[in-house]
């Protein structure tokens, strides 16, 4: 008796785990359906009316990195820690997982409602979707998604404030002061090397052999060119990692060591 009752249990499981991976195999058919149904965010954006721009009409529009609210807007959708890294030279962030708690401050830049809104970093990330239709809702007129290839991130130079900058500071990156020397002999930041933006390419040994190594150009302060001009003119050079903090000196305080 007891035998047949363990044969019974056991022919019971065995059915019953070929129901289990039967109903999982038939749910994992219909979820591909499903995600095969789902408009891509291509569509999406067509869809609202949105425009889809590349790598290149972005760089068109960054310029020389100092920004133009009236004209055109570059909105980082990602979370704060990762916008403070490093972002889009003019963007600001919105970050859509705390939008109600970020858009206050995206609405005190009181950028008018027809401007040119660019949102995304070059991937086909669904939080820039979503900060377009969200702020659709508030009257935002003209919006384009920035999510095609070429990624800005890995493809370009990144702006950075006060905190990623420090942040670089302390994995020893190499800050480079595009300042006149007059100004840089007045004071820098620690461990900084003078090279005017024009001269980099025949900078020589004052740059690192190592194209992996960061870099961080900066000048005066906010509104100054030259740091946006001397971190573009280093990523052409080759290196891999560029980054221009747009603060400058005026704003810099050098991290406690720890």
């Amino acid at each position: 008796m007891k035998k047949k009752t363990n044969k019974l249990c056991i022919a019971l499981m065995v059915v019953g785990l070929f129901i289990l991976i039967s109903v999982n195999g038939v749910l994992a058919k219909e979820a591909k359906k499903a995600a095969a149904k789902a408009p891509s965010l291509q569509e999406k954006a067509k869809m609202a009316g949105m425009e889809v721009v590349d790598y290149n009409y972005v760089k068109k529009m960054v310029g020389n990195g100092v920004g133009d609210f009236q004209k055109v807007v570059i909105v980082d959708a990602r979370p704060a820690r990762l916008y403070v890294k490093g972002h889009i030279p003019t963007a600001v962030n919105l970050e859509q997982m705390k939008f109600k708690k970020s858009y206050p401050s995206f609405a005190a830049l009181n950028i008018p409602k027809n401007t040119e809104l660019i949102f995304g970093i070059g991937k086909d990330c669904p939080l820039s979707y979503k900060d377009a239709m969200a702020l659709k809702k508030f009257g935002y007129t003209n919006m384009k998604l920035y999510i095609k290839p070429a990624i800005w991130i890995s493809t370009d130079y990144m702006e950075i404030g006060t905190k990623g900058a420090q942040k670089l500071f302390t994995k020893k990156a190499v800050f480079v002061d595009v300042r006149p020397t007059g100004d840089f002999s007045k004071g820098t930041i620690p461990g900084a090397v003078n090279i005017s933006s024009d001269t980099l390419a025949k900078a020589g040994d004052s740059l690192p052999v190592d194209k992996a190594q960061p870099l961080v150009a900066f000048g005066a302060g906010a509104g100054d060119t030259a740091p946006h001009m001397a971190a573009d003119q280093l990523k052409k050079m080759g290196y891999k990692k560029v980054f221009a903090y747009v603060p400058g000196y005026s704003a810099w305080e050098t991290p406690a060591a720890n």
